[in-house]
């Protein structure tokens, strides 16, 4: 009864994390609607310590319009990952959109060996 137990613990606080490389988080460089865009991976750290992989996807003209440009933060769902962003990029990038993706802890490429349904991840924003 006890491993039934714990088996359902893991499921909710452990579920597999889905595996992806750096090519399923598309080009690096591109073109939507003629105008360029790119992707810049980085990293960061929560207030644990622990490491987020993050992209960012922006039009690679961006910096020439010298302003700001709104950005959107995707927050993936439960035991979801970055790469579920893929269909937010033709509708926004293309307006001037910035959109920056990242894995939860415990999730995707991220540090951490668990997730908690959103009680910790909020810290991940921060």
């Amino acid at each position: 009864m006890c491993s039934i137990l714990d088996d359902l613990t893991d499921l909710i606080i452990r579920p597999p994390r889905r595996d992806y490389t750096k090519r399923d988080l598309g080009p690096r460089e591109g073109s939507l609607n003629g105008r360029p865009y790119r992707r810049t991976d980085f990293t960061i750290q929560n207030n644990e310590g622990q490491r987020l992989e993050c992209s960012l996807f922006e039009r690679a003209d961006t910096y020439q319009n010298q302003h700001y440009n709104p950005c959107v933060i995707y927050c993936h769902g439960n035991a979801g990952c970055r790469t579920e962003s893929h269909n937010l990029i033709p509708v926004l990038i293309p307006r001037g959109i910035a959109l920056v993706v990242f894995d939860f802890t415990g999730c995707g490429r991220s540090e951490g060996d668990y997730i908690t349904l959103g009680w910790r991840e909020q810290s991940d924003l921060e």
